[in-house]
């Protein structure tokens, strides 16, 4: 099964709560059709297999918490740990790894998250769907979002949310070696511990806005800020130049994705989106940037795109 990645159309950070320190936000989550691949088996013991599909830094990086490395840092890991009293038999895990960490795209809660919709699905979980649901907020502020993965207004520290229609996009990730760790970019907006009740809206996303993003009009997002922006662009000015260069090549909409390291763009047309792609892909190349397309995530069950990330040569 495909574990999405996602994309944020506009992210607001607000203060932090007490007594845990977690940053309330308000977000519209969209779950993509690029990210890792999960299968799992009822195994005689847990295991977790991993393929490595990244490069450079995050390759690495990854590396260190698969079970080549130090499997108690993995959160899939984790996961099937916690879960290991409220199933009916050991599981074994396939992760096809290709989201990188510290993108912004969600990937490892995107992981645990589909783990738990798995084992609920294959009949696995033999406990309440409300502690399935426990046990991803205890995973990460952004797992139980992927437990239902379709966009979303996404509020409180990530567990409230609203589902929001949207129209079609075609739409080009900008992948680098880049990291940005998440605590790191939340450290640079400097919020305060505050015990205010957190806002239930983002700013500019009115009701004539979310019918223009149900029409695909992604023009009208472009009142929808990111606040990592700033802060991650100072640190990483090659962000703010990828995200000038779509805007330049046509595209509709383009902005960081959470607190990066990815910047994404939205287009009218796959015929715009790929003119971009043709033209973009070389002078960023240079820069270490490589695009990636990608659409809306629908989920309807594994179909060939999903099965595809399982095959091997020769298959």
């Amino acid at each position: 099964m495909l574990a999405p990645a996602k994309i944020n159309l506009g992210l607001q950070v607000h203060h932090r709560r007490k007594p845990d320190g977690y940053h309330y936000l308000s977000s519209i989550f969209v779950p993509i059709d690029f990210g890792d691949g999960i299968e799992i088996e009822p195994a005689e013991q847990d295991q977790l297999e991993t393929e490595n599909h990244l490069s450079g830094p995050a390759a690495a990086s990854f590396e260190q918490v698969s079970e080549r490395g130090d499997l108690q840092s993995n959160l899939v890991w984790r996961v099937l740990d916690w879960t290991r009293p409220a199933r009916r038999t050991a599981v074994r895990v396939r992760l096809i790894k290709r989201v990188p960490t510290g993108a912004g795209l969600g990937g490892g809660s995107s992981d645990a998250g589909t783990l738990l919709r798995l084992l609920a699905e294959s009949g696995l979980w033999n406990d309440s769907a409300a502690e399935l649901a426990n046990l991803a907020l205890r995973a990460g502020a952004d797992v139980p979002f992927f437990l239902h993965p379709e966009p979303a207004l996404v509020t409180g520290i990530g567990e409230r949310r609203r589902p929001v229609q949207l129209g079609t996009a075609f739409g080009l990730l900008a992948l680098s070696d880049l990291q940005i760790a998440t605590a790191m970019a939340y450290s640079a907006l400097k919020r305060d511990l505050q015990g205010d009740p957190p806002p239930e809206t983002l700013s500019g996303f009115s009701k004539s806005v979310e019918q223009a993003l149900g029409r695909s009009d992604w023009k009208a997002a472009r009142i929808l800020v990111n606040d990592f922006e700033e802060p991650v662009f100072k640190m990483h000015p090659i962000l703010a130049r990828v995200k000038e260069h779509f805007y330049r090549n046509g595209a509709d909409y383009a902005a960081l994705s959470g607190s990066g390291a990815v910047v994404y763009a939205l287009f009218a047309n796959s015929e715009a989106r790929d003119v971009a792609q043709d033209f973009l892909r070389a002078p960023l190349a240079r820069e270490g940037v490589q695009l990636e397309p990608f659409a809306f995530w629908i989920p309807r069950g594994p179909g060939p795109s999903e099965r595809q990330l399982f095959e091997t040569p020769g298959s």
